[in-house]
Parts: C-alpha cells; structure tokens; sequence
C-alpha cells in the first residue's frame, strides 16, 4: 500500500537542493557508514561556505576540506584511524578562516556535541551533562556560548549547559529504504545517527537498497527512520565506500593507502583527486575507477556475505582478490599482518617477562605476548602504508617498539577487578586489554569501541570500530544511550581514549 508520495530523487538532485552555507551533517562514524556516495556530490557541485557537523568523522569531511566545500567544521574527532589523521582537514584546521583553503574546527567532546543536537531536537534552550567539567574544551566556547558552566542554585552541583545546535539537513547512510522515506539500518542504530537526523530541519537517507513497503510493515520493530522523519530517499548501493557499511561490508584498505600517501603531495593528491573522486561522472563510475567489482567483492566477501554489485558493474575475467588485497596487485594492509606477528609477539613476550608481568606463569606471558603482538602488529606496520615514516622508533635497552612498551605498560595498569572501556581509534589500550586478560587480570570486563563486550578479536585491523574487533564478543550495544548511562552511571572504573 502506498503510504505518501515518493521521496526517491537522484544524488545529484537532493545535493543540488542544499545551498551555500547550509549547515550539514553527516553521519557515520569514523571510517564506517558514511555517506560518502552524497558528499561525492557536493564536491562535483563545488558546494561552498558549508558547516559540516559530524561527530567523528573521516573521510567524508577530509573530501570536503580538500574541495574547499567547508568553512567550518562542528566534531569531536576527525581520523583515519590506522592511517592517520585526515590530511586535509588537518591542512586546512592549522590554515584557519583568515587564509584561501582554510577552515575553522569548533571541537567538542562526543558527548557534548551530541547534548547540543539534543538540545535542538528537544527544543530545550541547553542540555544538562557532567562531561566537560574541569576541561580546558570549556574555555573554547566561553565567547559563543554554546558551552556554559553553570551551578544547580538546589544541590549546589556544577554542570555543563550545552545550548541548541541547528542543523538545516542531516544526511545518514542506510541499509534499506521504500519510496515513501521509511528507513532501516542493520543493527538497528549502532552509530549515533539519529541524533543528527532529531535535530536536523530535513533529512537525506542514502540507501543501500530500495525495498517495498511491505518490507517494512511485516518487520515494523525493525524500522530506523519512519517515514515522516525523512524527506528525501537516494538509491546508492555501496554508498558508504570506501568507508565500510556494516555488516554488508568493510571499508577499503587501499582507497585509504593511496589517498594518505598521495596527500604526502599537493601536485599528486590534486591529480589523485581530480581522477578518482571528483571526475567520475557517477557513482557507478566512482566505483570502477577505485578498483570496480574486484573492490567490492574483496570488502563484501571478507564479511561472509553476498555481492550485490550495482547496476552497470561488470565482475572482471580474472579472479577476485582476497580479502586486503589491493587491485593493482600490491598488497594491502590486510595481507600484511601475518608477516609481522610473529616478530611482534616475541617482542612483546620477551617485554612482559623482563618487566614481571605475570611472572609466575611465563608459559602464559609468552601465549599473551604473541596474541599482544597480534594487535600491535597491525598498529605498528601502519608505518608501511604511509602513516608513519618506517618502524616505530625501538626503546634503548629493550628489544621492542616504544608502542610495544606502551602497551605492556598500559597492561599492567589493569587490575583483575578493573571494569574498563576504551573508546575508537585506541589501538595501544585495545592491545593492553588483551594482554592483561591473558595474564595476571583473566576476569577483566572489557567494552570496546561501539561496546562490544569481552570480545576476544584474533588481530586488529586499521580501524578500531571493525567488526574483527567484534569477535567472540557476547553482547554488542546497538545505542549509543545505552553506553552514556554506563558510563554517567559510574558502570565503568577505567577509561581509554587516543
């Protein structure tokens, strides 16, 4: 049955509509979900003097930065995890609003840009939250305002009051959407993406795949968005590559080499951009010029799924790579982490023995060294794919990496009874978790990232939020309030961030 008129417009279309100086957001998280497929447009529209809302961002805002698309941009983080931080934005953060290229970054924690959106969504004139106090983030805002440190005048407590932030369109990757603007993602809002769609004055959903509506009425528990909260349906299939949209896929390890090694150079990185992302005249063309069916069967196959390749696309004669493996035949960081495991786990075994960890049972430091070294593998080869120059620097007086020492170091900082979280793009806790549970602290409760909770991941890949991370884990949080009230209920002793 048809519910409303059809909402389904073209990318370029619902791009066209957001004008000069809108305030945008986008969702996704770091290197997952985002909509990568409509900011692809924006930057082909030549879109100027945006404000761009992300809460932890990546790629989506670095493609923006490097078209000049964004004064200012409103996050808590923008990164390409394992690979870096996200050149352009960076480039164009230290130039600043006063110089040609420049933009101007108004930081805040996550939890308190996302106060902000509440405070919009709930029409509230701030939100009350306890995170920032006693942070050098207040200072920040003391001129505009948006953060204030006001005291209850009944209990006497300090607070932090978050005042409304506008938003005039959010723009959300789904999994599935009908005509009429119902949306659903897969798990059902792992991200923090409906805080962006609450606030915002409209909303763009760009789905993975155009469902009936009677795909929605048999399962309506599943809904993410309903229908009146979405203005406008895009039909983009792999619209979050080369960030990842899971569990449908994972994000594109080679995309994100090649685009951090070319930034290296204003003259290869404006050719790199130029051809790969900005000339392709549809995103079915975007996804053959970055590596085309073989790509996409490589992150689609690794997750165990099938292939839904998009219209037009053709699956070349040759076979498809194996998962990490890059399309013009180099190898990619996936395939690399074997190489260096067993050099890092002798490292980091023979540093948890000098150092007394666990000493009583050295058989197990040795078992915990090789699965540390594991993790610390993948964080310290990223050097090979350009994010760092070489090997990490080697400690005087130890045989181990100065991210091998600290990650033994942060290991030992953890007691038996410890209930800790860490935090994306925290790779050395993540390591030093795994290494503590494997010695002297084997009932430490650990959450991870999006709260995967007492995973116990066989490697760790160039993103924190990968679902690798996620394996063998017994619960996973599918919203973020429930991680606040965790942490504002004092559930966690110990926390992690980079």
């Amino acid at each position: 049955m048809t519910r409303d008129r059809s909402k389904l417009a073209s990318l370029a279309e619902v791009a066209e509509s957001v004008p000069d100086g809108a305030t945008v957001a986008l969702g996704g998280l770091s290197m997952n979900s985002a909509p990568m497929a409509f900011v692809r447009e924006l930057v082909r529209l030549r879109k100027r003097d945006l404000t761009v809302v992300a809460i932890v961002a990546g790629m989506s805002v670095d493609w923006l930065a490097a078209a000049g698309c964004a004064e200012r941009v409103i996050t808590g983080l923008v990164s390409f995890e394992g690979f870096g931080l996200a050149p352009n934005f960076r480039r164009a953060a230290q130039i600043g609003e006063a110089a040609e290229g420049g933009l101007v970054m108004e930081e805040y924690s996550e939890h308190l840009l996302i106060s902000r959106l509440q405070a919009q969504s709930q029409k509230l004139p701030f939100v009350p939250t306890r995170a920032g106090l006693g942070t050098d983030v207040l200072a920040l805002h003391a001129e505009s305002g948006t953060l204030r440190q006001e005291v209850d005048p009944i209990t006497g407590q300090p607070y932090v009051a978050c005042a409304p932030l506008a938003v005039d369109v959010a723009v959300v990757q789904v999994h599935e959407a009908d005509a009429c603007g119902n949306a659903r993602v897969n798990p059902k809002l792992i991200w923090m993406d409906n805080e962006i769609v609450n606030a915002a004055e409209r909303t763009v959903v760009c789905a993975e795949r155009i469902v009936d509506n009677e795909a929605f009425v048999a399962d309506p528990h599943r809904t993410t968005y309903p229908r009146f909260m979405v203005d406008a349906v895009c039909e983009a299939p792999f619209g979050a590559f080369p960030t990842s949209c899971f569990p449908d896929y994972g994000h594109y390890e080679p995309f994100f080499a090649e685009y951090a090694a070319a930034a290296g150079s204003p003259e290869d990185f404006e050719a790199f951009f130029a051809e790969r992302v900005a000339a392709p005249e549809s995103w079915t063309a975007f996804l053959d010029a970055n590596g085309g069916a073989r790509a996409l069967m490589a992150v689609t196959r690794s997750r165990g799924g099938e292939v839904g390749l998009p219209a037009g696309a053709e699956v070349p004669g040759e076979p498809a790579p194996a998962a990490g493996e890059a399309v013009g035949g180099a190898p990619a960081a996936g395939g690399e982490a074997l190489a260096g495991e067993a050099a890092a786990a002798g490292r980091i075994g023979s540093v948890g023995g000098t150092s007394g960890i666990g000493s009583a049972s050295g058989g197990s430091g040795g078992g915990s060294g090789s699965r540390g070294g594991t993790s610390g593998g993948r964080g310290t080869s990223s050097g090979d794919r350009g994010t760092m120059s070489g090997t990490p620097p080697v400690v005087p007086g130890y045989d181990c990496s100065v991210d091998e020492l600290m990650v033994v170091a942060f290991s030992r900082a953890m007691r038996n009874d410890t209930k800790a979280f860490n935090g994306a793009v925290s790779f050395i806790p993540v390591c030093g978790y795994l290494l503590a549970r494997r010695t002297h602290a084997p009932e430490l409760v650990w959450a991870a990232s999006s709260i995967a909770l007492d995973a116990d991941p066989a490697e760790i890949g160039s993103s924190t939020l990968s679902d690798e991370l996620w394996g063998g884990a017994s619960m996973l949080c599918n919203s973020p309030a429930d991680f606040w009230s965790y942490a504002q209920g004092a559930r966690y002793n110990t926390f992690a961030f980079r």
